[in-house]
C-alpha cells in the first residue's frame, strides 16, 4: 500500500507498507492419510489427486518413493513418521560390552 501525505508548501511524502504474514505451519500427514493419498493416486492420477488433496506436489512424490514401506509399516496408523529417525549407534554391541565390564568388575576379588 500507498500512502501520499501532502504537506506544507512544496513538500510532498510518500510512504511505501507491505502486508507482514506469519509463516504457514509445517503440515505433517499419518500414515493412514498417505496411503489414502497413494491409492487416489493410483485411482484417478497424480493431477486430479492434487487437485482433490491439496497436498503438494513434493509430498506426493516422496510418498511415491516410499510407497513399499508405507505400506509395510504395522505401527500405529495415526503415526506421521515410519520409525528409525535419529542417531544411529555407533557400537551396535555397546550394551554387551557394557554388561561384560560390569560382570567383570563384579566378579574380581579385592585384595
Amino acid at each position: 500500500m500507498n500512502f501520499d501525505f501532502y504537506g506544507v508548501g512544496a513538500l510532498h511524502f510518500r510512504f511505501e507498507t507491505t502486508m507482514v504474514t506469519t509463516p504457514l505451519k509445517q503440515r505433517s500427514y499419518t500414515i493412514a492419510e498417505k496411503r489414502e493419498a497413494l491409492q487416489l493416486i493410483d485411482n484417478v492420477g497424480e493431477a486430479d489427486a492434487l487437485r482433490q488433496l491439496g497436498y503438494s506436489r513434493r509430498n506426493l512424490r516422496d510418498w511415491a518413493a516410499k510407497r513399499a514401506k508405507i505400506f509395510d509399516y504395522r505401527g500405529a496408523q495415526t503415526s506421521k513418521t515410519l520409525k528409525g529417525q535419529g542417531r544411529k549407534e555407533v557400537a551396535p554391541f555397546s550394551h554387551v560390552l557394557v554388561t561384560f565390564m560390569k560382570d567383570m568388575r563384579r566378579d574380581e576379588e579385592v585384595v
